[in-house]
């Protein structure tokens, strides 16, 4: 449950809880998303970090608690870890003193503590008298703070950005992107930075973000890598956390070759599985022809030591279909991440085809799509992508990667087909979320300048024709060609009937369809059980993303209780991000 507020002050947040001090045992845990110092409470203690003044008096409650030693005009954001008591001191109201923030503390629901009294915190300034507030606050929610209040709880987790910007602080350079850039969406955690030394890794692009766990709450990443998109050295990189997401393991290299100087055949768009015993498959797309980059044969490896060791790379069977090109490798990519979705819980995902329809499945593709050629007929053979659909039969059985059953349902002339007059077939990375009645409902990206739904009633062996996603008012959602991804809520996998996804909320551009990728906007769903689009969304709400560049190739875990969206932000920096309460209120 996160509710993200804005409040004008200096934070100082507990880090070790004294049980000797009084509040210190219901006092709340937070953590500190920025990268800055903490102290602990104390008479001639200093408050900022380009300003001498000291602690010289304070309420008895805030003695020995820690705090964030910031400068004086520093922001900052906490987010709570654990219920409890929240204080705050801050310019005493009677002073009327321009850094005061008494107003904005009762606003958030802070309670001024009049048994507190005042006190001179530093100086003999009037205007550095404070007063004592306090607050009851839920794991989950965040506070973002200006100057200046001092802000104190019962323990602090220290940003994972701080050892990170000291790491890089010796090369200028190097700090000043991380600085800049990184920090741009404010991220809550980093999976991964490149170090942009080519020659070794090729690492500045990374996209197809998955992360995924175990029962044991061990998290783990698997994303496609390369020092540009489509580069000769892209590559399968794996990674794992075993603190809940707040450090990881230097990424390992599955597939696919680390550098350009000695390139090996390109290795892209990863699915990794978890079966029930625990052994984790990782299956991917692997060029082994001079054909373009997506086509390619499925090739895969499994752990059963949680990434320790893996088995030798074996192929897995991918059935044909009829729009597969004669005497080469089929091209399709897939970009979610299998789920426990299809029949029996096995692993369900989407996938997309490139290539030529021909035949019934044009005709009632564009029947469907109301689109006529310039003649006036019914498009009868067309080239692009669509999607259809694979459940992996067997993983649970632990079977050798050469074993491994794949079916694919909604293929052929059942596949998802969308046309535009003008880039004809363009459906494309669809991602599945379970309702509540037992449907399945599928967004997917198009280039005919909305995202597209389907929905299955018999765990995906069957889709009704796609359709325009629409609002509560019928109106189409405007998007380009670019991800749309969509997720429930409270996981992945669950069931709870409120969704999210995120669309551009702007027009196409008419000479590429896959752009603008400007800034994007989360759209809030509820389940909708007599609705023809069974999820009704709300009005777009603005998403922190960057101005430009965004492609949200993302996926979706949850985190001690808190749902974290895992995005590879600019293609660049793998971060993730809360989602909390306040995107569907």
């Amino acid at each position: 449950m996160t509710r993200t507020r804005t409040v004008a002050g200096i934070l100082s947040v507990q880090l070790f809880a004294s049980p000797a001090v009084r509040g210190a045992d219901e006092a709340a845990w937070v953590r500190l998303r920025d990268p800055l110092d903490t102290s602990v409470v104390k008479v001639g203690e200093t408050i900022f970090t380009d300003r001498p003044y000291a602690f010289e008096s304070y309420p008895k409650e805030m003695d020995g608690l820690a705090f964030v030693r910031g400068g004086i005009e520093s922001t900052f954001t906490v987010a709570v870890a654990r219920d409890g008591i929240l204080r705050a001191l801050t310019a005493a109201p009677e002073t009327k003193a321009a850094h005061g923030q008494a107003a904005s503390l009762r606003r958030l629901g802070f309670e001024e503590v009049a048994e507190a009294g005042r006190h001179q915190l530093f100086g003999a300034s009037p205007a550095d008298r404070v007063a004592l507030f306090r607050k009851t606050v839920k794991a989950g929610e965040s506070y973002t703070f200006h100057r200046w209040t001092v802000v104190a709880a019962g323990r602090i987790e220290e940003s994972p950005f701080k050892k990170m910007v000291a790491q890089y602080a010796r090369d200028e350079a190097t700090g000043r992107h991380v600085r800049e850039n990184l920090l741009f969406l404010q991220p809550d955690y980093v999976v991964f930075v490149p170090k942009q030394k080519r020659e070794i890794v090729g690492d500045r692009y990374n996209d197809h973000f998955q992360v995924f766990d175990k029962p044991d709450g061990t998290l783990f990443a698997a994303w496609t890598q390369a020092t540009r998109e489509g580069d000769v050295d892209q590559h399968v990189c794996f990674s794992r956390s075993r603190d809940k997401g707040r450090t990881w393991t230097e990424p390992v290299i599955l597939a696919g070759s680390a550098s350009y100087v000695n390139p090996q055949p390109i290795a892209s768009w990863q699915q990794p599985m978890v079966s029930k015993s625990g052994r984790i498959y990782m299956l991917w797309n692997q060029r082994v022809s001079n054909d373009p980059l997506h086509h390619g044969i499925m090739i895969g490896k499994y752990s059963d030591d949680d990434g320790d060791t893996w088995s030798q790379p074996r192929v897995v069977t991918l059935p044909r279909v009829n729009r597969d090109p004669p005497g080469k490798p089929p091209s399709w990519c897939i970009w979610q991440r299998p789920l426990r979705l299809g029949k029996d819980g096995k692993y369900l995902v989407g996938l997309t085809r490139h290539g030529v329809v021909t035949g019934e499945t044009a005709t009632a593709a564009a029947a469907e799509s109301e689109k006529e050629n310039k003649d006036g007929r019914l498009q009868s053979k067309l080239a692009g992508s669509t999607v259809e659909f694979i459940q992996y039969d067997n993983i649970d059985d632990d079977p050798a990667i050469e074993d491994i059953r794949v079916v694919l349902l909604a293929a052929n002339e059942k596949e998802m087909a969308v046309i535009d007059p003008k880039w004809g077939l363009c459906c494309q990375e669809a991602g599945i979320v379970n309702l509540p009645d037992g449907r399945l409902f599928a967004l997917m990206r198009t280039s005919a300048g909305s995202p597209y739904w389907s929905q299955s009633r018999d765990k995906g062996l069957n889709w009704d024709p796609p359709k325009a996603l629409k609002d509560a008012d019928g109106k189409p959602y405007l998007h380009p060609c670019a991800p749309c991804p969509i997720y429930d809520r409270k996981g992945p996998e669950a069931c709870s009937g409120e969704y999210f996804a995120f669309v551009s909320n702007e027009e196409r551009s008419e000479k590429n369809s896959y752009s603008p990728r400007g800034p994007l906007f989360l759209i809030a769903g509820r389940f909708d059980s007599q609705g023809e689009q069974p999820i009704r969304f709300a009005a777009p709400k603005p998403y922190p993303s960057r101005p430009s560049g965004n492609a949200f190739y993302t996926s979706l875990t949850v985190v001690d209780g808190l749902t974290v969206l895992w995005i590879p932000d600019w293609k660049h920096f793998l971060i993730g991000k809360i989602i909390g309460d306040e995107w569907f209120e």
